[in-house]
């Protein structure tokens, strides 16, 4: 769905105004449960008006639905029933032909991304396709040779690309590389390298353009 307007990101007052203890007995904001629903129910107060006045300020992108109505069907999945929350689960790559086909070098590299960013690759790069009629156009990997180079280059680009997320204690946003600095220096708790990830989250109203981008594998 695209929005007219851009209403201010973040999450207001009321989302993170209750401070518990954790484990560490640290002051930790708890978020309430942010889902569309809310956020429809937020949006008034937000524009000064009915979320939707005028039944025109949100709709739907139908070419954006039928390009990823096809992803989905790719990955097995119902594109009726399928949620958000099992497209991220599966967390399944594409190879997209039509690129590995123009590739200019001698090896021919093969483009890979994950469902996110292949959608908006078709939004924003094969426009002029027709999502209804092919799905030959993507290419599901599931070589675990495949699945294993496309997670060595992430990683290896991971270094360049700038991921942020929000820290769930005090709201303000942090690189992803300065995740644990910021609770050691800033909120005096240490966690262990595989915690440290739960104590920050994205935001509802993240952009789809996030990392992992497009690999070459």
């Amino acid at each position: 769905m695209k929005k007219r307007e851009e209403a201010d990101s973040g999450v207001d007052d009321e989302s993170e105004a209750v401070e518990i203890a954790d484990d560490n007995d640290q002051p930790c904001i708890t978020r309430n449960e942010v889902t569309m629903d809310t956020v429809w129910n937020k949006m008034s107060s937000w524009f000064g008006s009915g979320w939707n006045e005028g039944n025109d300020e949100i709709f739907v992108d139908e070419e954006a639905t039928n390009f990823a109505r096809r992803i989905v069907r790719i990955c097995g999945e119902d594109p009726d029933t399928v949620t958000f929350s099992r497209m991220e689960e599966l967390d399944a790559r594409f190879e997209c032909v039509r690129c590995t086909a123009k590739s200019k070098t001698k090896t021919r590299k093969r483009l890979v991304m994950n469902w996110t960013t292949a959608l908006l690759h078709d939004i924003e790069i094969h426009f002029e396709d027709d999502p209804l009629l092919d799905s030959r156009e993507w290419k599901l990997l599931t070589d675990e040779a495949d699945i294993s180079a496309t997670a060595e280059s992430e990683s290896k680009m991971g270094k360049k690309w700038r991921r942020v997320n929000r820290c769930n204690r005090c709201g303000h946003f942090i690189e992803y590389q300065y995740l644990k600095s910021h609770l050691s220096q800033v909120h005096n708790v240490q966690f262990k390298e595989d915690d440290v990830p739960k104590q920050y989250h994205l935001p509802l109203d993240t952009s789809l353009k996030r990392v992992p981008f497009s690999v070459r594998i």
